[in-house]
């Protein structure tokens, strides 16, 4: 079989994986707080279980000739083994990983008292089926029982050591100060504390896991530095997706995916000729 058809194949399907992601992308170029993914490639090393005795791409246990026992071997200005320089060769592309964009989205400004955006690392946490998840949409509201929830999902949004904010009745206004602290101010003058939001960072980013409906989950966490990250009311993070770079992303993709395909088929009609020719 011609190595470039693997190679080929396997480039056509890092292609597709990276137009799934791309097309994800920009399915949520409009949900607040959305962290865009990240398809990252790499290169598969040569299996050396391919390589009898540890031969560099041997045949039958003997290493490739050195071209310089081959005629025209002075043409070549120093010493040239072709079996060293086929072991320098990948194993082709592919799709090592995708990862999350932690970059900072827009701020749009709403002006309501319960939308809060964070500025600088950190997600608020919101009570979820399976405990405590993270999430950057600010978009909070008063439920049914007074306590703070989620506009999607009416989701409690949690406070400083656990627990749900609970908004008293009669409130004419509900303030949150910059590192989370929400207030509630009543028509007499007076202001109460209700609790501070809770703000975290990942320990390890790499162990984000979204979970769908902007939900994340991470390995650990800690309590976000208040010198770095913020909370601001009357903002709403906007999503991180551009949706000029993700469509000319998808385009560069669909480009390279349809190459990969037209190699795959010229090296597969190669091959269908050299066997044909080989034919007694």
């Amino acid at each position: 079989m011609l190595y470039g058809l693997y190679l080929s194949a396997q480039g056509a399907a890092a292609n597709q994986r990276e137009l799934e992601v791309t097309a994800n992308n920009m399915a949520n170029a409009g949900t607040a707080g959305f962290k865009r993914d990240l398809a990252i490639a790499g290169h598969y090393r040569p299996h050396e279980s391919n390589t009898p005795n540890g031969a560099a791409f041997g045949v039958g246990g003997s290493a490739l000739p050195s071209l310089n026992d081959l005629p025209g071997a002075g043409l070549f200005q120093g010493p040239f083994d072709l079996g060293t320089a086929l072991n320098r060769h990948t194993g082709g592309n592919g799709l090592a990983a995708t990862a999350i964009d932690l970059a900072q989205g827009p701020l749009n400004e709403t002006g309501g008292d319960l939308d809060v955006a964070l500025t600088g690392p950190g997600f608020f946490q919101v009570e979820s089926e399976n405990g405590a998840a993270l999430s950057r949409d600010g978009r909070f509201t008063r439920g049914a029982d007074g306590s703070l929830v989620t506009v999607d999902g009416g989701r409690p949004v949690l406070a400083e050591g656990g627990g749900a904010i609970v908004l008293p009745q009669g409130t004419s206004r509900i303030g949150i100060t910059p590192d989370g602290t929400v207030s509630a101010g009543f028509e007499d003058g007076t202001n109460y504390a209700l609790g501070k939001l809770s703000v975290v960072v990942p320990t390890d980013p790499r162990t984000l896991v979204k979970h769908g409906d902007g939900l994340l989950s991470s390995g650990g966490t800690q309590p976000a530095d208040p010198r770095q990250t913020s909370v601001q009311q009357g903002f709403v993070e906007g999503s991180g997706v551009d949706s000029v770079k993700e469509t000319m992303s998808m385009i560069a993709a669909s480009r390279g995916f349809e190459t990969n395909v037209n190699l795959v088929k010229l090296q597969d009609d190669t091959l269908g000729r050299l066997l044909a020719a080989a034919r007694p």
